[in-house]
C-alpha cells in the first residue's frame, strides 16, 4: 500500500519551522529499543549528542534543522535532556558516528553557530577510537562554529593554522555549498583517532536513596549482629590452613569498573594457580569456572561454602558503598570480556551479596538462565523485590541447594 504525504507537504509556505524532535521520554523509549535491537540483531548503533553554546530558541531551531537536513530515515532525533539534543543512529559504529557528527558540525560552522557534541557508541566497536582526553572549543584561532573533542597538545601549530583557514573559508562561502571544512576536519580527525563514549555508560542506574538506605541500615546491623559469628569463621579459617584470612579480588562494578571484593578464604593460597590446571573439569557453562568437587577447597571451606559463610565480609563492600545487599552477583574481571552483548546489563548496576540467582539454585542454574534473571532485575529494580529477595535468601542459604 503506498502512502501518501501528508498535505502540508504539498503546500507551498505551510510546511512546519521545527524539525521533528521527540520529547523527552519517547526519546528514552526509542533509545531502550534501539538497544535492544542492535543486541538482538549483533549490530552496531551509535549517539550523538549536541549541545547548542545558547538556549535561545533561535540557535536550538538552527541547531536541529542543521540535524534534521543529515538525518537518515531510521535514525531519531530527540531531546536528551533540557539543553542537549541527541540522534541514534541504528547500524552506525562509532567510525559512522563521527562522520556524521563532523557533517553537522560543518553546516553549523558556516552559520556560526557553537556547539559541544559527545559520541557514544558500542563498546565492541570502540576499539583504538578512544582518547583520553576531551575538550571543547568554539574556535580555531578566534574563529566560531565548531567543536573539535581532541585535546589540544594533538594537533600541530601547521595544522591549527590550516584547520583555521578551512573554517575561515567557509565563513565566506555560499550558505548553500555542499562541502565545506567538515569534510577536512573529518579526514584530519579519522588520522588521528578519535574520542568516543562507550554507550552503555548511559544506561547505568544510580542506586535508590531508599534502596541504599536499606544496604547502610542492613549492612551494618548485620555486622554488629554477627561479629561473634564472623570472628569465629576468622579463628576458624586461620587454624584449619596456612594463608590469610580474607581472600581479596579484583572484580568488575558498576559499568565494569573493578573493586576489591572481600570473601572469608575458603580454598588452599595456590588456588588461583591451579585453576588454569582444572580448566578442563569445569563442570559450569559460559565463562564462569565451577567444580562440584573442586580440590582447592579446604574443609573448613566446604562448610562454610555450603551455608554461604565465606560470603559475610561483602557486607563490609555493601557498607562502604562498592555493592548492594540485593544485586547481580560482581563477575570477575576475566569473565566479562566473554559477554554477549545482552550480558552487558547486569553491569549497569551495582552488584549485591544476593539476587535471583542466588536464590533459585545458584551454580545448579545455566549460565544463559542466570543472565536471563539478572537482565530482568536490572529492569525491575524495586524496594520490593529486594525486601522479597532478602527473605528467601535465609532459606536457600539453609537449604545449601547449588552452594559449592
Amino acid at each position: 500500500m503506498k502512502v501518501s504525504p501528508p498535505l502540508w507537504h504539498w503546500l507551498p509556505g505551510s510546511r512546519p519551522e521545527l524539525p521533528s524532535v521527540a520529547p523527552i521520554g519517547d526519546f528514552e523509549r526509542f533509545f531502550q529499543r534501539e538497544r535492544a535491537l542492535a543486541e538482538r540483531g549483533a549490530r552496531n548503533f551509535s549517539l550523538v549528542v549536541f549541545e547548542p553554546a545558547s538556549e535561545d530558541a533561535r540557535p536550538i531551531l538552527r541547531l536541529t534543522r542543521a540535524i534534521a537536513k543529515r538525518l537518515r530515515e531510521s535514525d531519531v532525533l530527540g531531546r536528551l535532556d533540557r539543553t542537549r539534543f541527541a540522534v541514534i543512529l541504528a547500524a552506525t559504529d562509532a567510525k559512522g558516528a563521527w562522520i556524521f557528527a563532523d557533517r553537522v558540525l560543518g553546516d553549523l560552522a558556516r552559520q556560526y553557530l557553537p556547539a559541544d557534541v559527545r559520541v557514544y557508541s558500542d563498546q565492541d566497536t570502540l576499539g583504538e577510537q578512544k582518547a583520553p582526553a576531551r575538550r571543547r572549543t568554539d574556535s580555531f584561532d578566534g574563529t566560531p562554529g565548531v567543536s573539535t573533542g581532541l585535546p589540544e597538545h594533538i594537533l600541530p601549530e601547521a595544522m591549527v593554522a590550516e584547520l583555521t583557514r578551512l573554517v575561515t573559508d567557509a565563513r565566506d562561502a555560499l550558505a548553500g555549498k555542499p562541502d565545506g571544512p567538515a569534510d577536512s576536519i573529518a579526514a584530519v580527525r579519522e588520522d588521528l583517532g578519535r574520542e568516543v563514549h562507550d554507550i552503555e555508560d548511559l544506561f547505568l542506574q544510580p542506586t535508590p536513596p531508599l534502596k541504599r538506605a536499606l544496604d547502610v541500615v542492613g549492612s551494618l546491623t548485620l555486622l554488629t549482629v554477627l561479629s561473634p559469628v564472623l570472628l569465629s569463621i576468622a579463628l576458624a579459617v586461620r587454624l584449619s590452613s596456612p594463608g590469610p584470612i580474607l581472600f581479596r579480588q579484583q572484580r568488575a562494578g558498576v559499568g565494569g569498573r573493578p573493586f576489591t571484593f572481600y570473601k572469608f578464604r575458603s580454598m588452599y593460597v595456590d588456588a588461583e594457580a591451579r585453576k588454569r590446571e582444572l580448566a578442563g573439569d569445569n563442570e559450569a557453562d559460559g565463562p564462569v569456572f565451577k567444580m562440584k568437587n573442586d580440590p582447592r577447597v579446604t574443609p573448613i571451606g566446604r562448610v562454610l561454602r555450603r551455608f554461604s559463610l565465606d560470603e559475610l565480609p561483602q557486607l563490609w563492600n555493601v557498607f562502604v558503598g562498592d555493592m548492594s545487599l540485593v544485586g547481580p552477583r560482581p563477575p570477575t574481571l576475566d569473565e566479562v570480556p566473554a559477554y554477549a552483548r545482552w550480558h552487558r546489563r547486569r553491569l549497569q548496576l551495582k552488584g549485591g551479596l544476593t539476587c535471583h540467582w542466588q536464590v533459585s539454585g545458584r551454580s545448579d542454574v545455566s549460565f544463559e538462565e542466570w543472565m536471563r534473571m539478572d537482565a530482568r532485575y536490572s529492569r525491575e529494580v524495586h524496594i520490593g523485590t529486594d525486601l522479597k529477595l532478602l527473605a528467601r535468601t535465609a532459606k536457600a542459604v539453609i537449604s545449601g541447594k547449588g552452594a559449592y
